[in-house]
């Protein structure tokens, strides 16, 4: 009897998974555990395994389709076996439908599949269905770069991971966040959530688009646990590495260009989260000392990105007045 090849359904949030290669062909022996396909949900390329022994037949989902959480999309037949009668196609995501642009012989199509086609639906999703608000503050960075090479030095001594600007700006907006309970939650339907935990989604560029990896509980993990947790995420994340629970669970999102030395930019908001943060480059700046002298210091812009309908202004000014005097004095990275 034909063995049914599902796409699976890895968690209950997800309802499609898109097919990116088969490894087996159409009639080729297969084994029972052996790998036959990759798909990808939820930015997570899973190898899914065969059900059986026998022949790999009547594949309907070819590489880029989107495919209902459960659906059939091949058999595993045993020697001569034909396919069960009632094989039905899986449902694809609908394509719009507009006119398709010329193509000259110096232009390379490629296909809008896998992450990149996970990024454009969730951006789209994003755009037309949360007003986004923007919030944008200066921080003077003199302390913060002072602590963190404090614990750059403390770490190399020790053996121990480095102590990262990435780490430190996730404690310290998990720290922030504590306070700011609306920040940290979430619209769903009639309801704003208020989350218990502060779970800090990183956002990591890969190649093929961007993927957000998430600190969970960062409020309460000190500053070495989270420059060993964020080196590990972001090493697997680049190496194709992360599992599905890796990318879950994000409370609230940083996105820090400032290696690239962008200075300012926004983030857009990862629904059902209702705040984004967006960190630039830190770079020389003019300052007002208290004496009235004028003085060249290490400056960072960073842009709260606000969904409208769960944070008014005076919540986000709030919050961003209290990441800045945090930034500012970062003394108590340890607690």
């Amino acid at each position: 009897m034909a063995i049914e090849i599902i796409m699976p359904k890895v968690d209950k949030d997800q309802e499609t998974g898109t097919v990116l290669e088969w490894l087996i062909n159409e009639g080729q022996q297969v084994k029972k555990g052996e790998t036959i396909l990759v798909i990808e949900t939820d930015k997570i390329a899973i190898d899914v395994e065969s059900p059986g022994t026998g022949v790999l037949g009547g594949i309907s989902a070819l590489p880029g389709d989107i495919v209902p959480a459960g659906a059939v999309i091949a058999y595993i037949l045993t020697e001569g076996e034909e396919l069960p009668r009632e094989t039905s196609q899986p449902a694809a995501a609908p394509k719009p439908t507009i006119p398709t642009p010329k193509l000259l012989r110096s232009d390379e199509e490629i296909p809008l599949i896998g992450l990149r086609r996970t990024i454009a639906e969730r951006l789209t999703e994003s755009y037309q269905s949360i007003p986004h608000v923007l919030f944008t503050a200066s921080v003077d960075m003199t302390n913060f770069n002072k602590a963190r090479k404090d614990y750059y030095d403390l770490a190399t001594q020790r053996g121990e991971v480095k102590v990262t600007v990435t780490a430190m700006l996730v404690k310290l907006v998990a720290n922030t966040l504590a306070d700011h309970p609306y920040l940290n939650s979430s619209l769903q339907d009639d309801r704003i959530l208020l989350h218990k935990d502060i779970n800090i989604g990183l956002v990591v560029a890969l190649e093929e688009g961007l993927i957000v990896p998430v600190v969970k509980n960062a409020d309460q993990k000190d500053i070495n646990e989270i420059a060993v947790e964020t080196s590990d995420l972001i090493t697997r994340a680049r190496e194709e590495r992360l599992t599905n629970l890796d990318v879950k669970g994000a409370t609230f999102t940083i996105s820090n260009l400032g290696p690239f030395g962008v200075e300012q930019f926004t983030a857009f908001i990862n629904p059902p989260e209702v705040g984004a943060l967006a960190i630039g480059a830190i770079v020389p700046g003019a300052v007002a000392l208290k004496d009235g002298e004028i003085a060249a210091r290490p400056i960072m812009r960073f842009t709260l990105s606000a969904d409208h309908r769960v944070i008014d202004g005076a919540v986000a000014a709030r919050f961003m007045a209290d990441l800045k005097a945090i930034l500012e004095n970062p003394t108590f990275v340890d607690n």
